[in-house]
């Protein structure tokens, strides 16, 4: 922590005066949910916590250093939750050299624009920039220590979770290249990562785990997306390709001792956004596993990487379900299971938005779809629906939020979301979550 604190002072002295933000947000979160139990009886739990976010922003750019560093604290009065430490989206130290730039630290991967408004991941290491032509830019990924990408509004109903289970030996390196010329842009992404002795899938060969090395299983996912913007429209599209080798423990029944990752991902997304009015459509659809005839895993489906998808907090944070196998801050994950799952599933989402003096209304509407576990499949992406489950999950949320660029001083969020459910799964859930404060700047 010394080294970064003086690294900070020599980019100060070299740069242009730094701009330097620190706001404290009061907020009162009010949480009332009502879930449906067994025996047809139903509980309504109400939670209150008070908390603030201790917001800290540091920027300065000079000509042969900068520096972005964005972070927050969330001081909680709660003897349950414990006090939290995140970073935005970027938080780096940049050298400027003739050819390229050097960030150490956070920043946000650069599509030419996001996937899926709630699908980001980032580097957490070292990275390199370098601008090959006006419309062209490159981008490595030399080394980072990936442990899901963690967002504060991306765990605020999550429960803490014991951090043995975030330990562990992982690496992640890759590469992009971005096009951007006239609304129309394309981008290329290849990431690897080795899984090391992270998570509990790492844990299958005795005798690497007697060396303390793990399985060595790995992961890489190649991303292509091309899209197009005009004044107030945009749609893109993408296609993720996850490949690998997880060990597995030994089976009679099976001769390798090893399955491969072999999935697929296709993404739609559709945005019109005017002054007063907005909506957008997004699609999630991955393939699933490979299985024989016997219903064995012969290849694993998509396995994805960066921050949960789904926008819904019922589904993503309180229900704690990823829409596939995921490489989530545990590591490796594939659960079959509703409840805390990553099961492929389809997932698709609309939202309507309205403008209103300095207040932003908006009406979320997300269903989630899980793939049927069948013998004999081959794997493939589908929208026929018997490939899909009977059990699906649909959230409504209705939120009331101030803009903050019109409203810089004060904040307030109101959201109201309602789960539904097929008579399979028989889960019924509604939570009203309330936020208020005022920055001190």
């Amino acid at each position: 922590m010394a080294i970064i604190f003086y690294i900070l002072f020599i980019i100060t002295s070299l740069s242009a005066s730094p701009a330097i933000d620190f706001d404290i947000l009061g907020i009162e979160e009010r949480k009332l949910s009502k879930d449906s139990l067994q025996k047809g009886k139903r509980v309504i739990n109400e939670n209150s916590i008070q908390s603030y976010l201790i917001t800290g922003k540091y920027s300065t750019i000079g000509e042969i250093a900068g520096a972005d560093i964005n972070l927050i604290l969330v001081k909680k009065n709660s003897r349950t939750d414990k006090d939290s430490f995140y970073l935005k989206e970027n938080a780096h130290i940049t050298f400027f050299f003739p050819i390229f730039q050097l960030n150490i630290g956070r920043k946000i991967f650069h599509p030419s624009e996001p996937l899926l408004s709630d699908y980001k991941d980032g580097v957490e290491g070292i990275s390199i920039e370098k601008d090959i032509h006006r419309n062209f830019k490159l981008y490595f990924y030399l080394y980072d220590y990936y442990r899901g990408y963690p967002l504060l509004e991306k765990n605020l109903l999550l429960n803490s979770e014991n951090s043995a289970n975030r330990e562990g030996k992982r690496s992640r390196h890759g590469l992009s290249f971005d096009f951007i010329k006239n609304g129309l842009f394309a981008h290329i992404q290849i990431l690897y990562l080795n899984l090391g002795s992270w998570g509990k899938f790492s844990e299958d060969d005795r005798i690497n785990q007697q060396r303390g090395t793990g399985d060595g299983d790995f992961i890489y996912n190649s991303e292509f997306q091309i899209g197009k913007k005009w004044n107030k429209f945009s749609i893109q599209t993408s296609i993720i390709f996850s490949r690998g080798l997880d060990k597995v423990a030994s089976n009679p029944a099976r001769n390798e001792k090893s399955i491969p990752f072999s999935g697929e991902l296709f993404l739609l997304r559709t945005n019109w956004k005017g002054e007063l009015v907005s909506w957008q459509f997004e699609t999630f659809l991955p393939d699933s596993d490979k299985t024989n005839k016997e219903g064995e895993i012969l290849e694993i489906g998509f396995t994805g990487m960066g921050t949960n998808p789904i926008r819904s907090m019922l589904i993503s944070q309180s229900m704690n379900f990823y829409p596939s196998a995921w490489v989530t801050p545990n590591g490796l994950e594939k659960t079959d299971s509703i409840q805390n799952g990553r099961k492929n599933s389809l997932y698709i989402k609309s939202g309507f938005g309205l403008s209103v003096l300095k207040t932003i209304v908006s009406l979320d509407l997300e269903t989630m779809i899980p793939r049927l576990e069948k013998n004999n499949d081959t794997g493939n992406i589908s929208i026929q629906k018997r490939d899909y489950s009977k059990e699906s999950l649909t959230s409504l949320t209705l939120s009331i939020h101030t803009d903050r660029i019109l409203s810089p001083n004060y904040f307030l969020l109101i959201s109201a979301s309602k789960l539904f459910s097929s008579k399979e799964l028989n889960i019924d859930s509604t939570i009203l979550y309330f936020q208020a404060g005022i920055r001190f700047l």
